[in-house]
């Protein structure tokens, strides 16, 4: 099955005053250690002051093992540093530190930039890595489809693959987190789930009265343009 990109709806806008942590009706867990920075909402926008490593929030909830996860950098991150997508996440609650997952981040670099896809464990692996410059308002999609694992870019005119990586080694359900790492970064508009849970909507162009076989009046709706005649 074809899924649409996203095919799953944002979770959280930011759009409220700033918070340290990050918090949305319990929504967001901060694993430990998270050196002792937390993601925070500044701006109406995800952010954190860490420069040392990496500042990352769990969405509090299990999604997969065939699910998706998304963002809009809305400012990128200066050279050398970077920002992940995570996903398939096995681990406790509140959660301490990883068992297992895949992830894809986005390094910003002097030179050309750099996506990765990873796999999570002790010590972990590079899946993938591609040399692409990202700018500032591009937004980015990770998708796990059983042991494929594909990154998206949109850069304004629609999510195009960018990355993709195939493993078998984890096929569990999981959280889903974002990373930051160093205080220009900034993230928007984070979404994902289950794959498929979008609602859909289908463009109705008109309806009428019927009688079923049983001679009973019924209405019917007509979504297609040649089902329809004013």
């Amino acid at each position: 099955m074809t899924f649409p990109l996203p095919s799953t709806p944002i979770l959280d806008t930011f759009n409220r005053p700033d918070q340290d942590p990050i918090n949305l009706s319990g929504n967001w867990i901060t694993p430990t250690p998270n050196a002792g920075v937390n993601v925070q909402v500044i701006s109406n926008e995800a952010a954190t002051t860490n420069s040392a490593g990496g500042s990352e929030v769990y969405w509090r909830r299990r999604f997969g093992p065939d699910c998706e996860v998304y963002v809009t950098c809305t400012v990128k991150p200066d050279n050398g540093n970077w920002f992940f997508l995570n996903l398939r996440i096995d681990n406790n609650d509140p959660p301490s530190a990883f068992v297992s997952a895949y992830f894809m981040v986005c390094t910003a670099s002097a030179g050309t930039d750099v996506i990765q896809i990873w796999r999570q464990d002790n010590p972990g692996a590079l899946l993938a890595s591609v040399n692409l410059e990202f700018n500032s308002g591009d937004r980015f999609l990770f998708r796990a489809e059983g042991s494929t694992f594909t990154g998206y870019r949109d850069s304004g005119s629609g999510f195009v693959q960018i990355i993709q990586a195939v493993d078998a080694t984890y096929n569990n359900a999981g959280w889903m987190s974002m990373q930051l790492k160093n205080s220009v970064v900034r993230l928007d508009d984070f979404g994902g789930g289950d794959l498929g849970t979008l609602p859909v909507y289908q463009r109705i162009y008109g309806w009428h009265i019927d009688i079923d076989d049983n001679g009973l009046e019924v209405l019917r709706i007509d979504t297609s343009p040649q089902g329809f005649s004013a």
